[in-house]
């Protein structure tokens, strides 16, 4: 195997595991699975492009290095997969400049909203944020038709609040930021 370097003179940690494994008694080479000397290639690559600082890449290391950097993108993609969005709103400004994304995900057994990264609003005094039951809610709320679900985190950007399991989404048409201590709703997105 012929490795390239980009930088002169560097004789990598890479080179020396390539010559150790060279040198290896033919009994361990036999042990070495397909898996492993696959995995060893991905980290010998990244080697000649990354220096390895402090110490040498043993064999063992390349093999757990190598697993570890192809099962974390795995299990990110099925986690991701899962998810699946129930429904979609875009807010819209009622008595404070209110605006973006805003979607129900359902991920396993939980579901909850999500404001996106485009999202911000005003800040104001208990702020929170409700389910409500009108597609179009009005500047002030009544009793029983809404749901609160939590205080607004924050004014921008992404965050995520989480539905009760016994909460039924059929109920309720749209997400709103509203502001429970003067009965004052700031905006809100009707779901579809």
């Amino acid at each position: 195997m012929k490795l390239k370097t980009r930088t002169p003179g560097s004789r990598s940690a890479a080179a020396s595991l390539v010559e150790t494994i060279g040198n290896a008694s033919p009994s361990i080479e036999r042990n070495v699975s397909a898996m492993k000397r696959t995995s060893l290639v991905l980290v010998l690559a990244l080697s000649a492009i990354v220096p390895v600082v402090g110490s040498a890449v043993t064999a063992a290391n390349a093999t757990a290095i190598a697993t570890v950097s192809t099962t974390a993108p795995i299990a990110q993609t099925i986690a991701t997969k899962m998810a699946r969005t129930l429904k979609t709103g875009r807010f819209i400004a009622l008595e404070h400049p209110t605006a973006g994304m805003v979607r129900v995900i359902a991920n396993g057994n939980q579901t909850y909203i999500e404001l996106g990264n485009d999202f911000r609003s005003d800040s104001g005094p208990d702020l929170q944020v409700v389910l409500h039951k009108s597609a179009t809610p009005g500047m002030k709320f009544n009793a029983g038709d809404y749901m609160v679900l939590a205080p607004l985190q924050k004014t921008t950007g992404t965050q995520r609040y989480n539905l009760p399991r016994n909460v039924n989404l059929n109920q309720y048409r749209s997400v709103a930021i509203w502001c429970q201590q003067f009965n004052a709703t700031f905006g809100a997105a009707t779901l579809n």
